[in-house]
């Protein structure tokens, strides 16, 4: 048995292939520490950095889609998974995966309503981050 190197791209492509019954995890906060080498001060800064700039991001999603740009819809869907990914929030994750895919369909309304997913997806990983720290 060979010895996997984990590389941030590993880490996204294993993301990638999870399940879709993994996104009943929130966030799996363990894991993530792990990837990091126990270092949660780095943890806590790399969660309020998602905290801070989710909110924009999503704000930057809608604008794409009421203006109808395809191509920054689909930039922004695919580089919010990524973040998702990066913390180990698998729901938050998934739900950026069905907006990609999605306007990659041209489907309208399904973009919508993974539009609709994705802000409730990201709002409890955001809520369960702030129960992290109180």
């Amino acid at each position: 048995m060979t010895e996997e190197r984990v590389t941030p791209m590993s880490l996204s492509l294993h993301h990638h292939q999870q399940a879709l019954d993994d996104s009943v995890v929130l966030l799996d906060y363990q894991t993530f520490v792990g990837y990091l080498g126990g270092d949660t001060e780095l943890a806590d800064e790399l969660l309020d950095v998602f905290v801070s700039t989710g909110d924009s991001v999503l704000n930057e999603i809608e604008e794409a889609y009421n203006t109808g740009s395809e191509e920054d819809l689909k930039r922004l869907a695919h580089g919010f998974k990524g973040a998702c990914a990066n913390i180990h929030a698998p729901g938050c994750r998934q739900a950026a995966l069905q907006l990609e895919e999605a306007v990659h369909a041209n489907n309208v309304s399904a973009t919508a309503q993974s539009i609709n997913g994705l802000k409730q997806a990201y709002n409890e990983v955001k809520h369960h981050i702030a129960s992290l720290k109180a």
